[in-house]
């Protein structure tokens, strides 16, 4: 079985959740679990994009950023082409790619986990469109997942009031981290 990591963006981009998919996936692909990731180019200079490795293939797809959302073109396309055996991972914090994933996931009637790495707040001149999205778009794709991964239990309790997600559907795993614990040395010496 192949695991098809999908999110908006990934390093170089600067962020926690590229860090976490980026952690998640190395790991997964040492374990030799073959991973196959679509990502969007954006902050991500040609020189700079990272290399697909033994287990992990990396897809920066060509993409421009509206509204803090990249829209990449090519991405249905892509996963249209995935083998049968494959599981989509789908990390969601951004729209438009979830949206992506879920309609070749019907098409495909290929399974998926919805991963929330965040639920923000509308801002900015576009921001009215938000919660309109979440309540038409982004719940259809949470109640069609097959799993969805949150961070915390309240989180959980969040998400499963703001969504109608039943509580079964939803597991809490937080973020595995690469931090290593290191002894702090006082400076006022």
């Amino acid at each position: 079985m192949k695991i098809i990591q999908i999110v908006a963006y990934y390093p170089p981009h600067l962020g926690g959740m590229e860090q976490r998919v980026k952690d998640l996936s190395e790991h997964l692909a040492k374990r030799g679990y073959p991973v196959e990731l679509f990502t969007s180019n954006v902050g991500c200079p040609k020189n700079k994009q990272l290399k697909s490795t033994k287990n992990l293939k990396i897809n920066y797809l060509p993409s421009w950023e509206f509204a803090h959302t990249p829209i990449i073109p090519s991405l249905f396309f892509r996963l249209m082409k995935i083998s049968k055996d494959s599981i989509m991972h789908i990390h969601i914090s951004q729209a438009f790619v979830p949206e992506i994933a879920y309609l070749v996931s019907k098409i495909r009637k290929r399974p998926y986990i919805a991963h929330i790495r965040g639920d923000p707040e509308p801002s900015g001149f576009f921001g009215f469109l938000l919660k309109p999205y979440k309540r038409v778009f982004l719940k259809r794709v949470l109640h069609n997942a097959k799993k969805i991964i949150i961070l915390t239990n309240d989180y959980r309790d969040l998400i499963n009031e703001k969504y109608s997600i039943n509580k079964t559907k939803i597991i809490v795993i937080p973020n595995a981290t690469t931090f290593k614990i290191v002894k702090y040395k006082s400076l006022s010496k």
